[in-house]
């Protein structure tokens, strides 16, 4: 018995210290997740406005949704950020830093933007501006792909190893920031064009701030002289390297068949007759549910070394969310669901997809900064980040495609199930896989020449030696 209470007490002791020793560790970067929460929020204020709100605002004025498919191209810069990457990984202001130098260009010029738009947004609603908007923001979206580049690079040295997941923490928890500042406010709180003010100020104000007191801890990083290395390193570190293609297509087609679902849920809630404000209100008892899982997931959920499985994990957990979407959404539809018996299912449902979502996204972008070359950070990460964000903007823009052609959405789940199944089937055990190489397994710097000029030179043919002795 006493044997037992002294290797109970000694369990004890060694569950207390590595509780303290992982407190230390997240209280270490403690003030940069906060800062990285700020930033991240910046961006996805923004994104929230120009995706979600303005398909709402407009969608009230009598749009339809083959217009709206041209308005989710204002999203395509953020997914072709790996063509700026490399330009941003040589030029930029050595004194400032190379994460930095676009971090604080891109808001400033953000900031004043949104001021520019408040004067004009009203006008661009109600006459149904569809191609200015467009244009707008995709411009808009170009400068939050420079921030959105430097701002995911800066993570490799901004935080330590093991807080690498609570960057994909605050990011989620930006979301849920962008959810309300972005979406919910503007839907019913402010109007747009003071949304649009208010967000153009607030932006400037923390950038000066960023500005004057936070330095750039990558500006001590070996600098890469010739943009034509990087874009080669690019091109054939992704070809030839396996681990490196690999990851570059799962993170491009792994939720190709899920977003026919997932994509056009408040799009056909609508067209059913739901009204916006309905659905603005049962989207805000998701939000604390959504913040709860961005803090539990990092340690706990996802750990490094082990992100492909929770990322897989959330995968199949996908099968079981769009299966009960789309039963829920069907009978909305047929008018076999009534109002009250939606509103619960879809809190539910929505918390549940809110779960998956962020064991997903928390885990891939876990995995990314853990494998990343410091040296070539813009591009490497945004190799793999934007690769998962063009994928998902192309599915959502081929799902609306599909909402507005005679295709019965019973066939089109049946289709995106069919090709989640046979994706899982060949790809499961490459992807788990990936998570025991190590960081040199995934590098992008293949210097085939320099490798064939330090060779050594190969060892004389055993004939030429004895022809020396005849000769001799």
């Amino acid at each position: 018995y006493a044997s037992s209470r002294v290797q109970d007490a000694s369990f004890s002791k060694n569950e207390d210290e590595k509780a303290s020793e992982k407190a230390s560790i997240i209280s270490r970067d403690f003030l940069n997740v906060v800062l990285l929460f700020l930033l991240y929020l910046i961006q996805r204020v923004v994104s929230f406005f120009l995706l979600e709100t303005l398909p709402v605002l407009l969608t009230e004025v009598g749009v339809s949704s083959k217009e709206m498919a041209i308005l989710t191209v204002t999203s395509y810069p953020l997914a072709c950020k790996w063509l700026l990457a490399p330009l941003m990984d040589v030029y930029y202001w050595r004194a400032v830093g190379p994460r930095k130098t676009y971090i604080l260009a891109s808001q400033y010029l953000l900031g004043l933007g949104l001021l520019a738009m408040s004067e004009e947004i009203d006008n661009l609603i109600t006459g149904k501006a569809i191609g200015v908007l467009t244009a707008v923001g995709t411009a808009l979206f170009a400068l939050l792909s420079l921030q959105d580049i430097a701002l995911d690079a800066w993570v490799i040295t901004l935080l330590s190893r093991e807080n690498y997941s609570w960057a994909s923490s605050a990011l989620f928890l930006a979301d849920i920031g962008g959810n309300i500042l972005g979406f919910n406010a503007v839907v019913h709180v402010i109007t747009p064009t003071f949304f649009l003010l208010l967000c153009g100020i607030a932006i400037i104000f923390i950038t000066i701030l960023l500005h004057i007191f936070k330095s750039d801890e990558s500006v001590a990083l070996q600098r890469r002289e010739k943009v034509s290395e990087v874009y080669r390193a690019l091109i054939l570190g992704t070809v030839r390297n396996p681990n490196t293609r690999r990851l570059f297509i799962a993170a491009m087609v792994v939720n190709w068949g899920f977003a026919a679902i997932t994509a056009t849920i408040n799009f056909r809630l609508m067209n059913a007759g739901l009204r916006k404000e309905e659905l603005s209100k049962l989207t805000l008892y998701v939000l604390p549910f959504s913040a709860i899982f961005s803090l539990i997931i990092p340690g706990r959920l996802v750990q490094p070394g082990r992100e492909m499985r929770a990322f897989l994990a959330a995968f199949l957990m996908r099968f079981l969310d769009t299966f009960l979407w789309n039963f829920t959404l069907t009978g909305y539809e047929d008018g076999s669901l009534d109002g009250e018996t939606l509103r619960s299912r879809y809190i539910l449902l929505a918390i549940f997809s809110s779960f998956v979502t962020s064991l997903q996204g928390i885990a891939f972008y876990a995995f990314v900064p853990r494998i990343a070359e410091a040296s070539l950070g813009n591009t490497f990460v945004t190799l793999f980040i934007s690769s998962f964000i063009l994928g998902n903007s192309t599915a959502t823009s081929i799902a609306f495609l599909i909402a507005h052609s005679s295709t019965s959405s019973k066939n089109i789940a049946y289709l995106a199930w069919a090709y989640s199944i046979v994706y899982f089937y060949k790809q499961e055990k490459r992807l788990l896989s990936l998570e025991d190489k190590e960081k040199e397994d995934f590098s992008l710097v293949f210097n085939y020449d320099a490798l064939v000029a330090e060779a050594p030179p190969p060892p004389p043919p055993l004939h030429s030696e004895m022809e020396q002795e005849v000769k001799e």
